[in-house]
């Protein structure tokens, strides 16, 4: 593994990470402000656009879909 694709491979670990956290931290949160999410989601997007497909992008919107019993129309 060359260090252009170690990078690439560590950078995407990170992005995963922080969408892990993104997750657990909104399970944590139990009296939410719904545009607040509607925000976070956004960012989530636009992070990680470059390097996940759009069915990863999905689930996660299905999973605060799920959490909240609230559709997002983002």
């Amino acid at each position: 593994m060359n260090s252009f694709n170690k990078k690439k491979y560590f950078k995407k670990k990170l992005i995963r990470l922080k969408i892990k956290n993104y997750l657990n931290f909104i399970k944590k949160i139990k009296n939410y402000n719904f545009i607040f999410f509607k925000l976070l989601f956004k960012n989530i997007q636009n992070f990680g656009k470059k390097i996940f497909n759009c069915n990863k992008l999905n689930k996660i919107k299905s999973k605060l879909n799920f959490y909240f019993k609230k559709k997002l129309y983002i």
